[in-house]
């Protein structure tokens, strides 16, 4: 009896590590992470960034070539050019509502709203990159002078497996700070939506100063958490064929 629970408690669990993965979209916050550990996530080949969805102070003119809506394409990990922009009006301490839909067919096309402007890319995906599609967002948040504030809240993803909600902001305020939120185990196409709130106490900031960035692409898992459920799996594997030769003996 001790050796069938054992079983199925091994067996459970190597399964639940194994599956439970693709059945919901997991939010982490990265307190204490930056850019130098995003940046070396890309490096040692932990994240592949595909895309970047930017929402940003800008200058109120864009007519001008400073935006405050833009769509970055990553070709490579090193290799960026931004492929689509547009202006917005940001009135300190108001949220404005965003949401940043991704459909992987003909080529994976990014559709971007940010306070009702809508922009859109094609063809930013390249098949030979990300083969089973993206599975993963990092979210940004920068404030570079003092008083300043930017804020998300009210996140929702909703992709093949459902409707998941995280309501924890994501804040960045008071001079040079960044903070990350990790959105991992994306399934399929998606949908993200959420509100920003920028906030500035005197003078307007400039261009980036004041920003967030939705960045899309693919973790890979670190060798533990596969060599992780690699073990959960065999022994679950090993218990299963223990209780079946002592089932034959009985």
């Amino acid at each position: 009896m001790k050796c069938k629970n054992l079983a199925a408690v091994t067996i459970a669990l190597g399964v639940g590590l194994s599956t439970s993965v693709a059945q919901a979209a997991t939010f982490t916050d990265l307190s204490g992470f930056g850019d130098s550990d995003f940046n070396n996530a890309k490096n040692s080949g932990l994240f592949e960034e595909d895309w970047v969805a930017e929402g940003r102070i800008g200058n109120d003119n864009p007519e001008s070539g400073v935006w405050e809506q833009g769509i970055w394409n990553w070709t490579t990990n090193s290799s960026n050019s931004l492929v689509e922009q547009g202006g917005l009006d940001w009135n300190s301490g108001g949220a404005v509502a965003f949401t940043i839909n991704y459909q992987a067919a003909d080529g994976g096309t990014l559709t971007y709203t940010l306070g009702g402007q809508t922009i859109s890319s094609t063809n930013l995906t390249e098949a030979s990159r990300f083969p089973n599609g993206l599975n993963a967002l990092y979210i940004r948040t920068r404030s570079n002078n003092a008083g300043d504030s930017v804020s998300l809240n009210n996140f929702q993803l909703v992709d093949d497996n459902g409707t998941f909600n995280y309501n924890t902001p994501l804040d960045s305020s008071d001079g040079d700070t960044v903070n990350y939120l990790l959105i991992s185990d994306i399934e399929g196409d998606f949908t993200l939506t959420g509100d920003a709130t920028l906030s500035w106490l005197t003078s307007r900031p400039n261009n980036s100063a004041l920003a967030f960035q939705v960045k899309g692409g693919n973790v890979v898992p670190e060798p533990f958490t596969i060599l992780g459920s690699a073990t959960a799996l065999g022994f679950g594997t090993f218990f299963k064929k223990k209780l079946s030769k002592k089932q034959r003996k009985s």
